[in-house]
């Protein structure tokens, strides 16, 4: 790494958001799959089923989110920047 350069400060934001979206989606599909293992058998209750609509709608705009993180940081022109020398 040349100390010279540092990551765009933007670039890094969008990043870090990026890393947290991931993050609470997998939590999602953790929750959503002991969820979903309920269906079906003596635990089926509305109330699991309120929480597995709930946790599909927020995952689906979650990924929604991250793809078009993903596509910024994809199409990002320079992702370094030249420090100033003091």
């Amino acid at each position: 790494d040349d100390p010279q350069y540092s990551d765009d400060p933007e670039f890094q934001r969008l990043s870090q958001q990026l890393m947290t979206k991931l993050f609470t989606l997998t939590g999602n599909i953790s929750r959503l799959s002991n969820e979903i293992a309920k269906l079906g058998t003596k635990g089926d209750t509305e109330r699991v089923r309120e929480r597995v609509h709930d946790l599909l709608e927020e995952s689906k705009d979650a990924f929604k989110d991250v793809g078009e993180g993903v596509k910024k940081i994809q199409s990002w022109e320079d992702v370094s920047v030249r420090l100033r020398q003091c």
